[in-house]
């Protein structure tokens, strides 16, 4: 399985990503920084994992894949639509590079549970 991760992630071109946004999820309470994605890499990225015979069962078709970093976790909507106030207030302007992936399930009561870390580096 790492040797099948390891061979998808090497071929990623190395690419600068820019943040684009907040988004408050107020289905999954979490509040995320949606990342650029032009080239459609991460979302290329994201189905290459998803093929793989490990990672496939995990997949929630329910839930469109966003490319994001999620910033608060398990907030209440005032809370998120505060923070979102808060930080969209202030001037953002983020490069992104990746060093580490993490993938997680989505479990059923909505909660991540980190699988696996993979370092880039």
């Amino acid at each position: 399985m790492l040797t099948d991760i390891q061979e998808i992630v090497q071929a990623l071109p190395e690419t600068t990503f820019f943040t684009t946004h907040l988004l408050p999820d107020y289905d999954y309470h979490n509040l995320l920084l949606v990342l650029d994605d032009p080239k459609n890499i991460l979302k290329e990225l994201h189905q290459a994992l998803y093929s793989l015979s490990y990672f496939e069962p995990f997949l929630r078709r329910d839930i469109p894949f966003t490319p994001h970093i999620t910033i608060a976790r398990n907030q209440t909507k005032s809370q998120l639509d505060r923070l979102a106030h808060e930080l969209m207030s202030k001037t953002i302007g983020l490069s992104v590079t990746f060093d580490t992936l993490v993938f997680e399930q989505i479990a059923e009561n909505d909660q991540s549970i980190p699988l696996l870390k993979c370092h880039l580096t």
